[in-house]
């Protein structure tokens, strides 16, 4: 399957613009796309967690996702913490928790 990034983009910015929402055939409609295509491109955004979908009767309104990553949120937090596996073993601590422990990162991780 061939992605065009630029359709994509577009809908991405419609979306931002549109706070609340809009539906694919709000989104076909001024864009000048066919609703197949907004579909299978939402669909990839929603998938990848660029969009989110609610709701409403039975119709979808879809808007962007504000995603933040872990790393930079762990940053942020006041918090000492600590992300871990399955399996228990630790793959992230953040700095507070480093310094409050007098250990070293790649010991504690």
């Amino acid at each position: 399957m061939i992605l065009d990034h630029e359709k994509i983009a577009r809908i991405k910015k419609a979306l931002k613009f549109h706070k609340k929402g809009m539906s694919i055939p709000e989104i076909a409609r001024q864009l000048k796309m066919n609703r197949n295509s907004v579909a299978k491109y939402l669909g990839i955004l929603l998938i990848s967690g660029q969009a989110g979908a609610k709701e409403y009767g039975i119709s979808k309104v879809y808007t962007l996702s504000q995603r933040v990553p872990v790393s930079a949120m762990m940053g942020f937090s006041s918090d000492m913490i600590v992300m871990a596996d399955k399996s228990g073993w630790i793959i992230h601590a953040d700095d507070r928790l480093i310094r409050f422990a007098y250990i070293q990162r790649e010991t504690l991780i």
